[in-house]
């Protein structure tokens, strides 16, 4: 029996209200100290895209994850990431009032805002076209830049403080060197076309290739399709990769060589980025994993006189630094080495990072179920799998979601979705899988083609509770 959980919005239905994202049997919100992840591959805007927008929007909303990974996403200026998983209320405010109208105050936005909401505007703005350099959205100390002053800050904010892209597609054709068919316009060239030309265009060609093989019968219609297939590549690829949302503002290291050296003060019990730690590594095939190390505070570590593991070296009261790593692997089902050698890739690139942590976590769209050699070689690694740790093993699937569409692929079902975990001190408290649920009066219309997977993680260690 598959742990649920999902969302439920009437087909046609205007509104994009929360939906259900767990189910009545699966845990609720765990408190603190439990730190939340979640991966879900988001499809672009493929498969009824139209239709399942909103249902996806709720269900990851509801989700109410510390750090969410997504797969198949449109980053950068394209921003579907960052419509995903902004708060309605302050998309709202955005469409009214634009993003660097709060941004030009410094972090000083409506008091309605907490300062972390005030940062994931700013970030919305300033850091729009992430890609593949060291980023840090917003550029400011944790909090919003003393923004909280005089306001009631919800110490648990709706939104994602830091928003990191990862146009994985363009940055592989960059370190592979496949040029022949892409040449990359100035980037202010490439924000105005994409404003005011090409980005409506990936859901409008895509829309018109499911009309055509939907309509057009006697297979003439998938023909025209497929004939069509090179032009969606090539409007989604300038947007096409991964992104990691984390609910934290982005936190300011005072050392370049120290990540003990943290500005803290005033923080909510976030789980937070720590700046210039964002990179990408191109792993072969048009795919890129993402890293970035990101900081548990003291707070949401679990404290016990009997706790298995010793504490973090250094002071008992810093922040646990953990790596989390978004991975979106070769699809090929008959090419299993290639995915093997892309992860030996990503762990070397993961043991070789600049600055040291106590835990890892990598989760996303291996492509591969639990007995290929990529998942072997992570368990050799270290590596162990959330959903197995609470359940004994994994889920039956987590692809495909049963969404029936005219282009939808029709690979047999297989769990390929994971969460995995590095590092001593580190138990589940439970994980399950989410935006499983079809919609309300649809059961043709799922959030995605991929369950999602989300798991609460604890980091335990001796010491006062």
């Amino acid at each position: 029996t598959r742990a649920t959980g999902g969302g439920a919005l009437a087909r046609g239905s205007t509104a994009c209200p929360m939906a259900s994202a767990v189910s009545p049997g699966a845990p609720e919100r765990a408190p603190a100290p439990a730190v939340r992840f979640a991966t879900v591959n988001v499809r672009a805007v493929s498969d009824r895209w139209a239709e399942r927008r909103c249902l996806l929007r709720a269900g990851l909303q509801e989700l109410d994850a510390d750090v969410i990974a997504l797969q198949e996403v449109l980053t950068g200026t394209y921003g579907q990431d960052r419509e995903l998983l902004t708060p309605p209320g302050i998309a709202a405010d955005v469409a009214r009032r634009g993003a660097g109208a709060l941004s030009e105050q410094g972090g000083k936005g409506s008091p309605s805002l907490s300062g972390c909401e005030e940062e994931f505007v700013a970030s919305a703005a300033v850091a729009e076209d992430s890609q593949d350099s060291n980023i840090s959205p917003g550029g400011s100390t944790i909090g919003g830049g003393g923004s909280d002053e005089g306001v009631t800050v919800d110490r648990r904010p709706r939104g994602y403080c830091t928003m990191l892209g990862c146009r994985a597609a363009l940055h592989a054709l960059r370190t592979e060197r496949r040029w022949v068919l892409w040449l990359e316009p100035p980037r202010g060239v490439v924000r105005a076309v994409a404003a005011l030309l090409v980005k409506p265009l990936p859901a409008a060609v895509e829309a018109l290739r499911e009309a055509l093989a939907l309509h057009v019968p006697l297979g003439v219609g998938r023909y025209l399709s497929a004939m069509l297939l090179p032009l969606r590549q090539a409007l989604v690829l300038p947007w096409f990769g991964n992104a990691l949302a984390v609910r934290g503002c982005t936190v300011e290291r005072a050392d370049s060589s120290s990540c003990d050296a943290v500005q803290m003060k005033g923080a909510p019990a976030a789980v937070c980025a720590l700046s210039g730690t964002h990179s990408l590594l191109g792993v072969g095939h048009l795919r890129s994993a993402q890293r970035v190390l990101c900081l548990v505070p003291p707070e949401r570590i679990a404290r016990s006189p009997d706790g298995a593991h010793p504490p973090p070296e250094g002071d008992i009261g810093r922040p646990l630094r953990v790596w989390v790593v978004n991975v979106h692997l070769h699809h090929d089902v008959d090419q299993p080495e290639v995915r093997a050698d892309q992860m030996r890739r990503v762990l070397r690139w993961l043991d070789e990072a600049p600055l040291e942590a106590d835990a890892a976590v990598l989760l996303g769209d291996l492509n591969a179920d639990e007995q290929e050699p990529c998942v072997q070689v992570l368990k050799e690694a270290g590596f162990w799998s959330a959903f197995a740790a609470a359940h004994g093993r994994e889920p039956h699937a987590t692809y495909p979601s049963g969404i029936v569409a005219p282009l939808a692929d029709s690979d047999p079902p297989a769990t390929v979705d994971y969460i995995f975990v590095r590092g001593g001190g580190a138990r589940v408290n439970d994980a399950w899988l989410a935006l499983d649920r079809p919609a309300e009066g649809d059961a043709t219309l799922f959030p995605s083609d991929h369950f999602g997977v989300v798991a609460d993680i604890v980091w335990e260690f001796p010491g006062p509770g």
